[in-house]
């Protein structure tokens, strides 16, 4: 959030850097996940947030009269990467329609393969 404002406030250095602490520290905490049996759904959509977040801060930056987009074109190769490990690992069922409450598609086959409950009436 802070590398957004410093980019819509024209201090494009500051902006850079912040935006590549937070991927350092979000890849960390994927790789993380992954050694623990795979990063969660919301790491993975805050890595691509962020990196949109700098894909378009480089698309608009050059340095010594270079331009920047091929830096920005491998963060969306990047983005996409990340898109394929979401729906490959995470894949979300909308229950509720208007709601947009999501539940992980594993716990709906889980559930649907549990015994009922049994009921006891005394």
């Amino acid at each position: 959030m802070l590398g957004r404002l410093h980019a819509h406030m024209g201090d494009a250095v500051t902006a850079e850097g912040l935006l590549r602490s937070a991927l350092a520290q979000m890849e960390r905490a994927k790789d993380a996940g992954a050694a623990g049996g795979g990063a969660s759904f919301q790491t993975l959509q805050a890595l691509v947030n962020v990196r949109h977040e700098y894909a378009e801060l480089l698309q608009n930056m050059s340095w010594n009269q270079r331009s920047r987009s091929a830096d920005a074109d491998h963060q969306r190769s990047m983005i996409a990467q990340l898109q394929a490990q979401k729906r490959t690992e995470h894949a979300y069922v909308n229950v509720q329609g208007d709601t947009d409450l999501y539940v992980p598609l594993s716990l709906l086959i889980s559930l649907s393969h549990a015994p009922a409950p049994h009921i006891q009436k005394k």
